[in-house]
């Protein structure tokens, strides 16, 4: 099943965000598409944009309005259009080590490096989309408060489309 109004831009993220909602994500590459997209194929639906907070954002973010942080990652929405978007600070990385390491994972039971530098250049590959080593390491990121937060927004937001309630959507982001 694909999850057209779900755009991630990057390929772990990617596979995040698909993990997270149970279904294959609308993967763009850059943010810049990202933006695009909700602009244009998506200008009057439902959408969320996944995007790293870079130095340089693309212009529509700045419509945006701040509704929740946590320590990785922020929500907007937009104030007129069913639009939203959710930037990881930093980078989707720190995120991904940050959480295992709030957990305790060891990343060497999944195939994987805790030398950031060295993580990276496997995140940066096309086949991390799909790669079984990082599912395998968001399946257990769930039980960290802020991936868990994360994917009950996503899937909030999912189920209720046009009708979410931005209260509970703050709620459920920053519990």
């Amino acid at each position: 099943m694909k999850q057209n109004n779900v755009i991630p831009e990057c390929y772990v993220d990617t596979n995040l965000i698909s993990t997270l909602i149970g279904a294959d994500a609308n993967h763009q590459k850059g943010c810049n598409s990202v933006a695009r997209i909700l602009q244009t194929q998506k200008k009057d639906d439902f959408a969320i944009g996944i995007i790293d907070k870079d130095k340089k954002r693309p212009r529509y973010v700045e419509e945006f309005e701040l509704l929740a942080q946590r320590d990785h990652l922020e929500l907007y929405k937009h104030p007129t259009k069913p639009h939203y978007f959710i930037l990881v600070v930093k980078a989707v990385e720190t995120l991904l080590l940050e959480n295992a390491k709030v957990l305790g994972l060891d990343l060497k039971a999944y195939g994987l490096t805790s030398n950031f530098n060295e993580f990276k250049k496997l995140t940066k590959r096309c086949e991390s989309n799909k790669d079984p080593r990082f599912t395998r390491l968001v399946i257990d990121l769930r039980l960290s408060p802020e991936i868990c937060a994360l994917e009950e927004s996503l899937n909030y937001m999912v189920a209720q489309k046009y009708a979410i309630n931005v209260e509970e959507l703050k709620r459920i982001f920053l519990k």
